[in-house]
């Protein structure tokens, strides 16, 4: 009996080897984008490389990584982002800093309903790898609170004390009676859900004639798909320094 079972754990074990085998090999190292610009020093001009894995017949990819050369194709640097997977991975070469040379932004999407995306800006002045905007990091040291108050409103409000108010008045009635009484004071309390980063945009401003970074979180309100508006957050990375220079909430 014994041996019959270390038989079978054995054939086990075979397989499964052999599938995770397949597996590895299944997974083919594609370039997905080159792009050139500035980067280690404002007369240069590098060569970034978007490599990932994926198997043909998935629009994921995994295990992606950023490489940049010199005019030579002398390998300079290799990039990994945190969050190595996702969909549709792009890479563009932007002025973000205005210290003379380019900075690279990446973005992927994670898939899903949730609509959420992995961001980075990374700056390579003098071959030295510097990240200036990494998405996670934003949400946990920006964080947001929202709650539903009396007289049909809801409210989402930021650490340095701004207030952003909602008007659900004209809401139907059946969603009215679950969160109000019919004199608008609130059955119980009911926080209202800020998401982690969803999106993040650059944009070239004119007035510094560099590109700066709109973050997009969603509010939500019952469930996920009672959309109640977004914050969006203007980021300048002016000098190589992450700092917000206005929020606002898009209903």
């Amino acid at each position: 009996m014994k041996k019959f079972v270390f038989f079978v754990l054995a054939l086990f074990m075979g397989i499964f080897c052999m599938i995770s085998s397949q597996n590895v090999w299944a997974l083919e190292t594609v370039v997905i984008k080159e792009v050139y610009g500035n980067l280690v020093s404002p007369n240069s001009c590098e060569k970034v490389v978007l490599k990932g894995q994926k198997d043909k017949d998935s629009f994921y990819f995994s295990n992606v990584w950023i490489e940049i050369y010199d005019k030579n194709d002398k390998q300079l640097g290799v990039i990994a982002p945190k969050e190595r997977g996702g969909y549709e991975p792009d890479v563009i070469v932007e002025n973000f800093t205005d210290n003379g040379t380019s900075q690279i932004f990446y973005a992927a999407s994670s898939g899903g309903s949730g609509g959420f995306g992995y961001y980075y800006v990374y700056d390579f002045s003098a071959c030295v790898q510097t990240t200036l905007f990494d998405f996670a990091e934003f949400s946990k040291n920006n964080r947001l609170e929202g709650k539903y108050l009396d007289c049909f409103r809801a409210q989402v409000s930021n650490s340095d004390g701004g207030r952003y108010l909602i008007d659900l008045s004209d809401r139907e009635k059946q969603y009215k009676n679950s969160i109000w009484q019919e004199n608008g004071k609130l059955i119980k309390p009911i926080d209202v859900n800020i998401s982690g980063v969803n999106a993040v945009f650059p944009y070239y401003s004119h007035y510094g004639e560099i590109c700066n970074l709109k973050v997009y979180r969603r509010v939500t309100g019952l469930y996920n798909a009672d959309l109640l508006g977004y914050v969006l957050t203007d980021i300048s990375l002016l000098g190589g320094k992450s700092e917000i220079t206005s929020e606002g909430l898009l209903i």
